[in-house]
Protein backbone atom coordinates (compact mmCIF):
# COMPACT_ATOMS: atom_id res chain seq x y z
CA UNK A 1 0.00 0.00 0.00
CA UNK A 2 1.36 3.35 -1.00
CA UNK A 3 0.51 6.62 0.74
CA UNK A 4 0.34 9.65 -1.43
CA UNK A 5 2.46 12.59 -0.46
CA UNK A 6 -0.65 14.73 -0.04
CA UNK A 7 -1.95 12.32 2.61
CA UNK A 8 1.13 12.67 4.83
CA UNK A 9 0.05 16.13 5.95
CA UNK A 10 -3.40 14.92 7.12
CA UNK A 11 -1.94 11.97 8.98
CA UNK A 12 0.65 14.24 10.59
CA UNK A 13 -2.01 16.72 11.75
CA UNK A 14 -4.19 13.94 13.12
CA UNK A 15 -1.27 12.65 15.13
CA UNK A 16 -0.66 16.11 16.51
CA UNK A 17 -4.34 16.43 17.50
CA UNK A 18 -4.28 13.07 19.22
CA UNK A 19 -1.18 14.10 21.08
CA UNK A 20 -2.76 17.40 22.15
CA UNK A 21 -5.98 15.72 23.30
CA UNK A 22 -3.99 13.08 25.07
CA UNK A 23 -1.87 15.74 26.68
CA UNK A 24 -4.95 17.65 27.79
CA UNK A 25 -6.47 14.50 29.22
CA UNK A 26 -3.27 13.77 31.05
CA UNK A 27 -3.08 17.35 32.30
CA UNK A 28 -6.71 17.17 33.47
CA UNK A 29 -6.11 13.87 35.21
CA UNK A 30 -2.96 15.20 36.82
CA UNK A 31 -4.72 18.39 37.94
CA UNK A 32 -7.60 16.43 39.50
CA UNK A 33 -5.32 13.87 41.10
CA UNK A 34 -3.13 16.60 42.58
CA UNK A 35 -6.18 18.52 43.84
CA UNK A 36 -7.77 15.47 45.43
CA UNK A 37 -4.47 14.46 47.01
CA UNK A 38 -4.07 17.91 48.60
CA UNK A 39 -7.73 17.96 49.59
CA UNK A 40 -7.56 14.63 51.39
CA UNK A 41 -4.46 15.75 53.27
CA UNK A 42 -6.11 18.98 54.45
CA UNK A 43 -9.74 18.05 54.97
CA UNK A 44 -9.43 16.82 58.57
CA UNK A 45 -8.00 20.10 59.89
CA UNK A 46 -10.22 22.23 57.67
CA UNK A 47 -13.53 20.90 58.98
CA UNK A 48 -12.57 20.63 62.65
CA UNK A 49 -14.76 23.54 63.77
CA UNK A 50 -17.99 22.31 62.17
CA UNK A 51 -20.91 20.64 63.96
CA UNK A 52 -20.25 16.91 64.29
CA UNK A 53 -22.80 15.75 61.72
CA UNK A 54 -21.45 18.13 59.09
CA UNK A 55 -17.82 17.34 59.90
CA UNK A 56 -18.33 13.59 59.60
CA UNK A 57 -20.25 13.96 56.34
CA UNK A 58 -17.43 15.99 54.77
CA UNK A 59 -14.74 13.58 55.99
CA UNK A 60 -16.68 10.62 54.65
CA UNK A 61 -17.23 12.30 51.30
CA UNK A 62 -13.71 13.59 50.70
CA UNK A 63 -11.93 10.50 52.06
CA UNK A 64 -13.83 8.27 49.62
CA UNK A 65 -11.68 6.59 46.92
CA UNK A 66 -14.22 7.74 44.32
CA UNK A 67 -14.29 11.37 45.46
CA UNK A 68 -14.74 14.12 42.89
CA UNK A 69 -14.33 17.86 43.25
CA UNK A 70 -17.73 19.50 43.64
CA UNK A 71 -16.94 23.03 42.59
CA UNK A 72 -13.96 23.23 40.20
CA UNK A 73 -12.03 21.49 37.46
CA UNK A 74 -8.85 22.45 35.63
CA UNK A 75 -10.85 24.98 33.57
CA UNK A 76 -12.23 26.88 36.54
CA UNK A 77 -15.52 26.99 38.47
CA UNK A 78 -18.32 24.57 37.65
CA UNK A 79 -21.86 25.82 37.05
CA UNK A 80 -23.16 24.53 40.37
CA UNK A 81 -20.48 26.55 42.17
CA UNK A 82 -21.90 29.70 40.63
CA UNK A 83 -25.41 28.70 41.69
CA UNK A 84 -24.31 28.08 45.28
CA UNK A 85 -22.42 31.37 45.40
CA UNK A 86 -25.54 33.24 44.22
CA UNK A 87 -27.79 31.51 46.75
CA UNK A 88 -25.38 32.33 49.58
CA UNK A 89 -25.32 35.97 48.48
CA UNK A 90 -29.13 36.02 48.43
CA UNK A 91 -29.64 34.23 51.76
CA UNK A 92 -31.21 37.37 53.22
CA UNK A 93 -34.31 36.51 51.18
CA UNK A 94 -34.85 33.81 53.82
CA UNK A 95 -34.09 36.22 56.65
CA UNK A 96 -30.65 34.66 57.09
CA UNK A 97 -27.38 36.54 57.53
CA UNK A 98 -24.67 35.48 55.01
CA UNK A 99 -21.70 36.22 57.30
CA UNK A 100 -21.23 32.57 58.48
CA UNK A 101 -20.77 31.50 54.87
CA UNK A 102 -17.40 33.31 54.60
CA UNK A 103 -18.28 34.97 51.31
CA UNK A 104 -15.32 37.35 51.40
CA UNK A 105 -12.91 34.42 51.57
CA UNK A 106 -14.80 32.70 48.77
CA UNK A 107 -14.43 35.81 46.62
CA UNK A 108 -10.68 35.89 47.34
CA UNK A 109 -10.17 32.47 45.76
CA UNK A 110 -12.96 32.58 43.18
CA UNK A 111 -10.84 33.85 40.29
CA UNK A 112 -7.81 31.70 41.01
CA UNK A 113 -7.42 28.22 39.59
CA UNK A 114 -4.07 26.92 40.70
CA UNK A 115 -4.51 23.64 42.53
CA UNK A 116 -3.88 25.07 45.98
CA UNK A 117 -6.46 27.86 45.54
CA UNK A 118 -9.00 25.46 44.04
CA UNK A 119 -8.60 23.12 47.03
CA UNK A 120 -9.07 26.00 49.49
CA UNK A 121 -12.13 27.16 47.58
CA UNK A 122 -13.48 23.60 47.50
CA UNK A 123 -13.54 23.41 51.27
CA UNK A 124 -14.92 26.93 51.71
CA UNK A 125 -17.80 26.19 49.36
CA UNK A 126 -18.54 22.75 50.80
CA UNK A 127 -18.64 24.08 54.35
CA UNK A 128 -20.82 26.99 53.20
CA UNK A 129 -23.09 24.51 51.43
CA UNK A 130 -23.69 22.48 54.59
CA UNK A 131 -24.02 25.52 56.85
CA UNK A 132 -26.55 27.16 54.53
CA UNK A 133 -28.45 23.93 53.83
CA UNK A 134 -28.81 23.07 57.52
CA UNK A 135 -29.93 26.61 58.39
CA UNK A 136 -32.48 26.53 55.60
CA UNK A 137 -33.77 23.11 56.62
CA UNK A 138 -33.64 23.28 60.43
CA UNK A 139 -32.97 26.91 61.38
CA UNK A 140 -29.81 28.79 62.30
CA UNK A 141 -30.27 28.36 66.04
CA UNK A 142 -31.13 25.34 68.16
CA UNK A 143 -34.68 26.29 69.24
CA UNK A 144 -34.33 25.63 72.97
CA UNK A 145 -31.09 27.66 73.12
CA UNK A 146 -32.94 30.86 72.25
CA UNK A 147 -36.53 30.07 73.28
CA UNK A 148 -36.93 27.92 76.39
CA UNK A 149 -40.67 27.52 75.74
CA UNK A 150 -40.18 25.93 72.30
CA UNK A 151 -40.25 22.15 72.73
CA UNK A 152 -40.45 20.97 69.12
CA UNK A 153 -37.42 19.42 67.49
CA UNK A 154 -36.80 20.63 63.93
CA UNK A 155 -36.18 18.34 60.98
CA UNK A 156 -32.68 16.85 60.68
CA UNK A 157 -30.86 17.10 57.36
CA UNK A 158 -28.97 14.09 55.97
CA UNK A 159 -25.69 15.84 55.16
CA UNK A 160 -24.08 12.80 53.52
CA UNK A 161 -27.00 12.37 51.16
CA UNK A 162 -26.95 16.07 50.30
CA UNK A 163 -23.26 15.90 49.28
CA UNK A 164 -23.92 12.86 47.10
CA UNK A 165 -26.95 14.53 45.52
CA UNK A 166 -24.95 17.67 44.76
CA UNK A 167 -22.09 15.64 43.25
CA UNK A 168 -24.47 14.03 40.79
CA UNK A 169 -26.21 17.20 39.59
CA UNK A 170 -25.08 19.85 37.13
CA UNK A 171 -27.62 22.30 38.62
CA UNK A 172 -28.34 22.42 42.35
CA UNK A 173 -30.68 25.42 42.64
CA UNK A 174 -33.84 23.31 42.93
CA UNK A 175 -32.19 20.87 45.35
CA UNK A 176 -31.25 23.66 47.76
CA UNK A 177 -34.48 25.62 47.32
CA UNK A 178 -36.48 22.53 48.24
CA UNK A 179 -34.81 22.46 51.68
CA UNK A 180 -36.75 25.51 52.86
CA UNK A 181 -40.23 25.05 54.40
CA UNK A 182 -42.57 24.28 51.54
CA UNK A 183 -45.65 25.99 52.92
CA UNK A 184 -47.08 29.02 51.13
CA UNK A 185 -47.13 30.97 54.42
CA UNK A 186 -43.31 30.79 54.55
CA UNK A 187 -42.84 31.91 50.94
CA UNK A 188 -45.41 34.68 51.36
CA UNK A 189 -43.60 35.99 54.45
CA UNK A 190 -40.32 35.85 52.48
CA UNK A 191 -41.86 38.03 49.79
CA UNK A 192 -43.12 40.61 52.26
CA UNK A 193 -39.75 40.64 54.03
CA UNK A 194 -38.11 41.63 50.73
CA UNK A 195 -40.60 44.49 50.37
CA UNK A 196 -40.07 45.74 53.93
CA UNK A 197 -36.28 45.60 53.60
CA UNK A 198 -36.55 48.12 50.77
CA UNK A 199 -38.71 50.57 52.72
CA UNK A 200 -35.89 52.28 54.70
CA UNK A 201 -34.16 53.15 51.40
CA UNK A 202 -37.47 54.62 50.21
CA UNK A 203 -37.81 56.78 53.33
CA UNK A 204 -39.72 54.37 55.56
CA UNK A 205 -42.87 55.78 57.09
CA UNK A 206 -43.53 59.01 59.02
CA UNK A 207 -43.69 59.14 62.81
CA UNK A 208 -47.14 60.11 64.01
CA UNK A 209 -46.82 62.59 66.86
CA UNK A 210 -49.00 62.52 69.97
CA UNK A 211 -52.36 64.08 69.45
CA UNK A 212 -56.07 63.87 70.18
CA UNK A 213 -58.13 60.75 69.52
CA UNK A 214 -59.17 60.99 65.88
CA UNK A 215 -62.62 59.72 64.97
CA UNK A 216 -64.47 59.31 61.66
CA UNK A 217 -65.77 62.60 60.30
CA UNK A 218 -63.20 64.73 62.12
CA UNK A 219 -60.85 67.17 60.41
CA UNK A 220 -57.28 67.48 61.70
CA UNK A 221 -53.84 68.44 60.41
CA UNK A 222 -52.49 64.94 61.24
CA UNK A 223 -54.89 63.25 58.84
CA UNK A 224 -52.64 63.89 55.81
CA UNK A 225 -49.69 62.33 57.65
CA UNK A 226 -51.77 59.31 58.64
CA UNK A 227 -52.84 58.88 55.02
CA UNK A 228 -49.20 58.86 54.01
CA UNK A 229 -48.35 56.35 56.74
CA UNK A 230 -51.10 53.95 55.67
CA UNK A 231 -50.26 54.28 51.98
CA UNK A 232 -46.67 53.12 52.61
CA UNK A 233 -47.88 49.77 53.91
CA UNK A 234 -50.68 49.41 51.37
CA UNK A 235 -53.55 49.84 53.81
CA UNK A 236 -54.69 52.98 51.95
CA UNK A 237 -54.57 52.68 48.18
CA UNK A 238 -56.63 55.70 47.12
CA UNK A 239 -53.87 58.13 46.14
CA UNK A 240 -56.42 60.72 44.98
CA UNK A 241 -57.35 61.69 48.52
CA UNK A 242 -53.83 61.97 49.99
CA UNK A 243 -54.12 65.73 50.56
CA UNK A 244 -57.48 65.60 52.32
CA UNK A 245 -57.46 66.50 56.06
CA UNK A 246 -60.87 64.90 56.57
CA UNK A 247 -61.29 61.53 58.28
CA UNK A 248 -63.58 60.18 55.55
CA UNK A 249 -64.99 56.70 54.93
CA UNK A 250 -62.05 55.67 52.75
CA UNK A 251 -59.62 56.46 55.56
CA UNK A 252 -61.85 54.71 58.11
CA UNK A 253 -61.69 51.54 56.02
CA UNK A 254 -57.89 51.86 55.72
CA UNK A 255 -57.49 52.35 59.48
CA UNK A 256 -59.66 49.30 60.20
CA UNK A 257 -57.64 47.25 57.73
CA UNK A 258 -54.42 48.32 59.45
CA UNK A 259 -55.84 47.59 62.91
CA UNK A 260 -57.07 44.14 61.90
CA UNK A 261 -53.76 42.95 60.50
CA UNK A 262 -51.89 44.36 63.51
CA UNK A 263 -54.08 42.63 66.07
CA UNK A 264 -55.75 45.83 67.29
CA UNK A 265 -59.42 46.42 67.98
CA UNK A 266 -60.71 47.41 64.52
CA UNK A 267 -62.89 50.37 65.53
CA UNK A 268 -61.57 52.81 62.90
CA UNK A 269 -60.50 55.23 65.66
CA UNK A 270 -56.92 56.48 65.97
CA UNK A 271 -55.98 56.51 69.64
CA UNK A 272 -52.78 55.89 71.56
CA UNK A 273 -52.64 52.17 70.76
CA UNK A 274 -52.98 52.60 67.00
CA UNK A 275 -50.48 55.48 66.98
CA UNK A 276 -47.97 53.37 68.93
CA UNK A 277 -48.29 50.50 66.46
CA UNK A 278 -47.90 52.84 63.49
CA UNK A 279 -44.71 54.24 65.02
CA UNK A 280 -42.90 50.91 65.36
CA UNK A 281 -39.87 51.41 63.07
CA UNK A 282 -39.71 49.42 59.86
CA UNK A 283 -36.36 47.99 61.01
CA UNK A 284 -38.07 46.35 63.99
CA UNK A 285 -40.77 44.92 61.75
CA UNK A 286 -38.03 43.42 59.56
CA UNK A 287 -36.47 41.79 62.63
CA UNK A 288 -39.88 40.47 63.67
CA UNK A 289 -40.38 38.87 60.25
CA UNK A 290 -36.92 37.30 60.33
CA UNK A 291 -37.56 35.84 63.78
CA UNK A 292 -40.74 34.20 62.52
CA UNK A 293 -39.14 32.82 59.38
CA UNK A 294 -36.65 31.15 61.74
CA UNK A 295 -39.53 29.67 63.74
CA UNK A 296 -41.02 28.24 60.55
CA UNK A 297 -37.71 26.50 59.90
CA UNK A 298 -37.90 24.98 63.40
CA UNK A 299 -41.25 23.34 62.72
CA UNK A 300 -41.24 19.61 62.03
CA UNK A 301 -44.48 20.26 60.19
CA UNK A 302 -44.87 18.97 56.63
CA UNK A 303 -48.51 20.09 56.16
CA UNK A 304 -49.46 16.82 54.53
CA UNK A 305 -52.96 15.63 55.22
CA UNK A 306 -54.94 16.94 58.19
CA UNK A 307 -53.38 18.91 61.04
CA UNK A 308 -54.24 21.54 63.66
CA UNK A 309 -52.20 24.63 64.43
CA UNK A 310 -52.84 26.93 67.39
CA UNK A 311 -51.20 30.34 67.08
CA UNK A 312 -51.06 31.83 70.55
CA UNK A 313 -50.43 35.45 69.60
CA UNK A 314 -53.33 35.45 67.15
CA UNK A 315 -55.66 33.62 69.59
CA UNK A 316 -56.74 31.28 66.81
CA UNK A 317 -57.00 27.57 66.06
CA UNK A 318 -56.54 26.56 62.43
CA UNK A 319 -57.29 23.26 60.76
CA UNK A 320 -55.13 22.59 57.71
CA UNK A 321 -55.81 20.12 54.95
CA UNK A 322 -52.40 19.94 53.29
CA UNK A 323 -51.58 23.62 52.65
CA UNK A 324 -55.13 24.97 52.89
CA UNK A 325 -56.88 26.36 55.97
CA UNK A 326 -60.29 24.66 56.15
CA UNK A 327 -61.35 25.80 59.64
CA UNK A 328 -60.62 28.78 61.90
CA UNK A 329 -61.78 29.08 65.49
CA UNK A 330 -61.02 31.72 68.17
CA UNK A 331 -59.27 30.44 71.30
CA UNK A 332 -58.17 31.64 74.73
CA UNK A 333 -54.56 30.95 75.70
CA UNK A 334 -52.45 31.09 78.85
CA UNK A 335 -51.89 34.22 80.88
CA UNK A 336 -48.54 35.93 80.61
CA UNK A 337 -47.29 34.38 83.83
CA UNK A 338 -48.73 30.95 82.86
CA UNK A 339 -47.86 30.96 79.21
CA UNK A 340 -48.82 28.13 76.90
CA UNK A 341 -45.68 26.32 75.68
CA UNK A 342 -44.92 25.40 72.06
CA UNK A 343 -44.95 21.68 71.32
CA UNK A 344 -46.59 19.13 69.03
CA UNK A 345 -48.45 15.88 69.57
CA UNK A 346 -51.33 13.78 68.24
CA UNK A 347 -54.93 14.51 69.21
CA UNK A 348 -56.40 11.08 69.97
CA UNK A 349 -59.72 11.43 71.81
CA UNK A 350 -62.45 13.75 73.04
CA UNK A 351 -63.53 13.49 76.68
CA UNK A 352 -67.18 14.39 77.30
CA UNK A 353 -68.35 15.67 80.67
CA UNK A 354 -64.77 15.76 81.93
CA UNK A 355 -63.42 15.75 85.45
CA UNK A 356 -60.97 18.50 86.21
CA UNK A 357 -58.01 17.07 88.07
CA UNK A 358 -56.46 20.29 89.30
CA UNK A 359 -52.73 20.62 88.52
CA UNK A 360 -50.67 20.99 91.68
CA UNK A 361 -49.31 24.40 90.65
CA UNK A 362 -52.83 25.80 90.20
CA UNK A 363 -54.00 24.21 93.45
CA UNK A 364 -51.15 25.72 95.47
CA UNK A 365 -51.08 29.14 93.81
CA UNK A 366 -54.79 29.77 93.29
CA UNK A 367 -57.19 27.45 95.06
CA UNK A 368 -55.56 26.81 98.44
CA UNK A 369 -55.01 30.53 99.22
CA UNK A 370 -58.73 31.05 98.51
CA UNK A 371 -59.57 28.06 100.76
CA UNK A 372 -57.47 29.54 103.56
CA UNK A 373 -59.43 32.76 103.35
CA UNK A 374 -62.78 30.97 103.17
CA UNK A 375 -63.08 27.40 104.49
CA UNK A 376 -66.09 26.80 102.24
CA UNK A 377 -64.41 27.86 99.01
CA UNK A 378 -63.58 24.40 97.58
CA UNK A 379 -67.04 23.01 98.33
CA UNK A 380 -68.63 26.04 96.69
CA UNK A 381 -66.61 25.34 93.56
CA UNK A 382 -67.63 21.64 93.69
CA UNK A 383 -63.99 20.63 94.17
CA UNK A 384 -63.43 17.41 96.09
CA UNK A 385 -60.25 16.55 98.00
CA UNK A 386 -58.65 13.09 97.98
CA UNK A 387 -55.62 11.78 99.84
CA UNK A 388 -53.45 10.96 96.83
CA UNK A 389 -54.05 9.85 93.24
CA UNK A 390 -54.98 6.19 93.66
CA UNK A 391 -58.45 5.12 92.52
CA UNK A 392 -59.42 4.13 96.04
CA UNK A 393 -57.93 7.27 97.64
CA UNK A 394 -59.91 8.44 100.67
CA UNK A 395 -62.02 11.58 100.24
CA UNK A 396 -61.41 14.31 102.81
CA UNK A 397 -63.43 17.25 104.07
CA UNK A 398 -61.50 20.34 102.84
CA UNK A 399 -62.31 22.16 106.10
CA UNK A 400 -60.43 19.53 108.12
CA UNK A 401 -57.13 19.73 106.18
CA UNK A 402 -54.28 21.85 107.50
CA UNK A 403 -53.54 23.71 104.28
CA UNK A 404 -50.70 25.71 105.86
CA UNK A 405 -48.43 22.66 105.54
CA UNK A 406 -48.73 22.19 101.76
CA UNK A 407 -46.48 23.51 99.03
CA UNK A 408 -45.84 22.78 95.36
CA UNK A 409 -43.13 20.29 96.40
CA UNK A 410 -45.23 18.77 99.17
CA UNK A 411 -48.84 18.31 98.13
CA UNK A 412 -50.12 14.82 99.09
CA UNK A 413 -53.66 15.52 97.87
CA UNK A 414 -55.67 15.38 94.67
CA UNK A 415 -58.21 18.09 93.96
CA UNK A 416 -60.94 17.08 91.53
CA UNK A 417 -63.88 18.98 90.14
CA UNK A 418 -66.71 16.70 89.00
CA UNK A 419 -68.54 17.12 85.67
CA UNK A 420 -71.33 19.65 85.50
CA UNK A 421 -72.14 23.26 84.61
CA UNK A 422 -69.70 24.48 87.25
CA UNK A 423 -66.74 22.56 85.78
CA UNK A 424 -63.84 24.77 84.70
CA UNK A 425 -63.36 22.65 81.57
CA UNK A 426 -66.95 23.03 80.45
CA UNK A 427 -68.58 20.11 78.66
CA UNK A 428 -65.59 18.54 76.92
CA UNK A 429 -61.86 18.49 76.39
CA UNK A 430 -59.72 17.46 73.41
CA UNK A 431 -56.81 15.32 74.42
CA UNK A 432 -53.31 14.99 72.96
CA UNK A 433 -51.55 13.51 76.03
CA UNK A 434 -48.34 15.35 76.90
CA UNK A 435 -46.06 16.05 79.85
CA UNK A 436 -47.21 19.69 80.04
CA UNK A 437 -50.82 18.74 80.91
CA UNK A 438 -52.06 21.00 78.10
CA UNK A 439 -55.22 20.31 76.09
CA UNK A 440 -58.07 22.08 74.32
CA UNK A 441 -61.32 22.43 76.23
CA UNK A 442 -64.67 24.13 76.59
CA UNK A 443 -65.28 26.87 79.16
CA UNK A 444 -68.30 28.05 81.15
CA UNK A 445 -67.05 31.61 80.61
CA UNK A 446 -67.97 32.09 76.96
CA UNK A 447 -68.20 35.86 77.45
CA UNK A 448 -64.39 36.04 77.37
CA UNK A 449 -64.43 35.34 73.64
CA UNK A 450 -65.85 38.83 73.14
CA UNK A 451 -62.53 40.24 74.35
CA UNK A 452 -59.96 41.22 71.74
CA UNK A 453 -56.88 40.05 73.66
CA UNK A 454 -57.54 36.59 75.05
CA UNK A 455 -54.67 35.46 77.30
CA UNK A 456 -56.77 34.42 80.31
CA UNK A 457 -56.22 30.71 80.94
CA UNK A 458 -53.81 28.86 83.20
CA UNK A 459 -52.01 27.38 80.20
CA UNK A 460 -54.60 25.19 78.49
CA UNK A 461 -56.47 26.38 75.40
CA UNK A 462 -60.17 27.16 75.50
CA UNK A 463 -62.09 26.87 72.21
CA UNK A 464 -65.06 28.97 71.20
CA UNK A 465 -67.25 26.25 69.68
CA UNK A 466 -66.36 22.90 71.28
CA UNK A 467 -69.49 21.14 70.04
CA UNK A 468 -68.69 21.87 66.41
CA UNK A 469 -65.03 20.97 66.97
CA UNK A 470 -66.11 17.63 68.45
CA UNK A 471 -68.23 16.79 65.41
CA UNK A 472 -65.38 17.94 63.18
CA UNK A 473 -62.68 15.74 64.73
CA UNK A 474 -65.10 12.79 64.84
CA UNK A 475 -65.63 13.18 61.11
CA UNK A 476 -69.35 13.99 61.07
CA UNK A 477 -70.44 17.65 61.12
CA UNK A 478 -73.96 16.86 59.95
CA UNK A 479 -77.05 17.52 62.05
CA UNK A 480 -77.06 13.83 62.97
CA UNK A 481 -73.45 13.98 64.08
CA UNK A 482 -74.20 17.00 66.26
CA UNK A 483 -77.28 15.34 67.76
CA UNK A 484 -75.21 12.27 68.65
CA UNK A 485 -72.70 14.35 70.63
CA UNK A 486 -75.47 16.34 72.32
CA UNK A 487 -77.21 13.13 73.39
CA UNK A 488 -74.03 11.81 74.98
CA UNK A 489 -73.44 15.12 76.77
CA UNK A 490 -76.99 15.12 78.12
CA UNK A 491 -76.30 11.92 80.09
CA UNK A 492 -73.84 13.83 82.27
CA UNK A 493 -71.65 10.74 82.14
CA UNK A 494 -67.89 11.08 81.78
CA UNK A 495 -66.81 9.19 78.66
CA UNK A 496 -64.15 9.26 75.96
CA UNK A 497 -64.66 9.20 72.18
CA UNK A 498 -61.69 7.92 70.22
CA UNK A 499 -60.99 9.86 67.04
CA UNK A 500 -61.31 7.83 63.82
CA UNK A 501 -57.77 8.95 63.04
CA UNK A 502 -55.27 10.76 65.24
CA UNK A 503 -54.68 14.36 64.18
CA UNK A 504 -51.31 16.13 64.52
CA UNK A 505 -51.55 19.35 66.51
CA UNK A 506 -48.91 22.09 66.79
CA UNK A 507 -48.94 24.87 69.37
CA UNK A 508 -46.89 27.66 67.85
CA UNK A 509 -45.84 31.16 68.77
CA UNK A 510 -45.58 33.40 65.74
CA UNK A 511 -45.87 37.19 65.81
CA UNK A 512 -45.79 37.79 62.06
CA UNK A 513 -47.40 35.93 59.17
CA UNK A 514 -49.31 36.40 55.92
CA UNK A 515 -52.96 35.35 56.10
CA UNK A 516 -54.92 33.62 53.36
CA UNK A 517 -56.15 37.00 52.06
CA UNK A 518 -52.53 38.03 51.49
CA UNK A 519 -52.41 40.50 54.40
CA UNK A 520 -49.17 40.82 56.37
CA UNK A 521 -50.01 40.40 60.06
CA UNK A 522 -48.11 41.51 63.15
CA UNK A 523 -49.00 40.72 66.74
CA UNK A 524 -47.86 41.76 70.19
CA UNK A 525 -45.11 39.70 71.77
CA UNK A 526 -47.54 38.63 74.51
CA UNK A 527 -45.13 36.28 76.31
CA UNK A 528 -41.95 38.25 75.59
CA UNK A 529 -40.52 35.36 73.57
CA UNK A 530 -39.40 37.55 70.65
CA UNK A 531 -37.59 39.76 73.14
CA UNK A 532 -35.92 36.84 74.91
CA UNK A 533 -34.95 35.29 71.61
CA UNK A 534 -33.21 38.49 70.57
CA UNK A 535 -31.48 38.74 73.94
CA UNK A 536 -30.18 35.15 73.64
CA UNK A 537 -28.88 35.78 70.13
CA UNK A 538 -27.20 39.02 71.22
CA UNK A 539 -25.56 37.27 74.16
CA UNK A 540 -24.03 34.70 71.82
CA UNK A 541 -22.57 37.29 69.45
CA UNK A 542 -19.01 38.50 69.90
CA UNK A 543 -19.71 42.02 68.65
CA UNK A 544 -22.11 44.60 70.01
CA UNK A 545 -25.65 43.61 69.13
CA UNK A 546 -27.98 46.41 68.11
CA UNK A 547 -31.59 45.30 68.04
CA UNK A 548 -32.40 47.39 64.99
CA UNK A 549 -29.52 45.85 63.06
CA UNK A 550 -29.36 42.34 64.47
CA UNK A 551 -28.27 39.68 62.02
CA UNK A 552 -30.14 36.44 61.83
Amino acid sequence: MFIKKSQYKGIFMACIMLAVVGGQANASANWNANAINQLQMKVGATVSGLPESQRMALLEFYKSPTVVLLWSDQNGRLARAGELRQMLQQSMTHGLDPSPYRLQEIETYWGKNDVSSAVTLEMLLSQALLTYANELYSGRYAPHDVDKEWHMKPRVLDNSKLLLDVSGQLSITDTLSDLAPSHSIYSALQKRLAEYRQLPEQGGWPVIAKGPTLRPGMQHEQIKQIRQRLSVTGDLQDAGQMASPVFDDTLVAAVKHYQTRNGLHADGIIGNGTRAAMNIPVEQRVIQMRINLERWRWLPLEFRGHSFVVNMTGYMLYSFQDHEIVLEMPVIVGKKYRSTPSFNNLMSYVELNPYWNVPTSIAVKDLIPAQKRNSGYLKKKHIRVFRGWKKDAKELDPATVDWSKVSEKHFPYRLRQDPGPHNALGTMKFMFPNKYAIYLHDTPHRELFKRHDRAFSSGCIRVQDPLYLATYVMGDTSAAGRARIEKLLATGKNQALRLPKKIPIYLVYTTSWVDRKGNLNFRKDIYGRDKRMLAAVCKNRAKKCEKAQISY
